[in-house]
C-alpha cells in the first residue's frame, strides 16, 4: 500500500560467488578499456548466474552470454558471462527467466556448465558493466564475495 515510501535498492552486487576483480584486469581490451562501461569481472566459483540489481530483464542475448537489465533509476547494467563465449551459441547455458520481468538482486538468471566452457579454451570470467558510466566506485576489489555482496553503490 505504501510502496512509494520504500527506499529503492540502487546497488549493484556479485552475480555470483567468487573473486572480485575491477575490470581492467580483465583479458579483453573491450571491457578492461571501459569501451562499454565501468564495473567489475568474477573469476567464478559455481554455474548459476544470478541478478546483480533490482530491475528489469531487459533482454537475453539469443547465444544466452550476456544479459542486460535497467535499474529503477534508468541505469543500464550488462552481465557478460565469459570472455568470447558468444562462439559457443549458447552450448552449456540455460535460461532460467524471461525477458521484461521484474527480478530482485540474487534472482538466478542464466545457468552454465563452467567446467565444459573452460575445456572448450574460454575464460569463464563474468564481467558486471554499468553501460555508458566511465567510473563507478567500487569496493571489495580483490576479495572473495558471495552473491548478493554489494560492490557498487548506487
Amino acid at each position: 500500500m505504501f510502496d512509494f515510501l520504500k527506499k529503492k535498492d540502487n546497488t549493484i552486487s556479485m552475480p555470483i560467488k567468487g573473486m572480485c576483480l575491477d575490470i581492467s584486469e580483465c583479458k579483453d581490451k573491450t571491457f578492461s578499456d571501459k569501451l562499454m562501461g565501468d564495473g567489475f569481472m568474477v573469476k567464478p566459483e559455481g554455474d548459476v548466474i544470478c541478478s546483480p540489481c533490482d530491475g528489469e530483464l531487459t533482454m537475453i542475448f539469443p547465444t544466452k552470454h550476456a544479459f542486460g537489465l535497467k535499474m529503477s533509476n534508468g541505469t543500464e547494467v550488462l552481465v557478460h558471462i565469459g570472455i568470447d563465449t558468444v562462439n559457443l551459441n549458447g552450448q552449456y547455458f540455460e535460461i532460467l527467466t524471461s525477458v521484461n520481468k521484474k527480478v530482485k538482486k540474487g534472482t538466478p538468471i542464466i545457468k552454465c556448465d563452467m567446467d565444459k566452457i573452460k575445456e572448450s579454451g574460454y575464460d569463464s570470467s563474468v564481467l558486471v558493466i554499468v553501460t555508458g558510466k566511465q567510473d563507478v566506485e567500487k569496493k571489495h576489489l580483490n576479495d572473495m564475495m558471495n552473491v548478493g555482496d554489494i560492490i557498487i553503490e548506487g
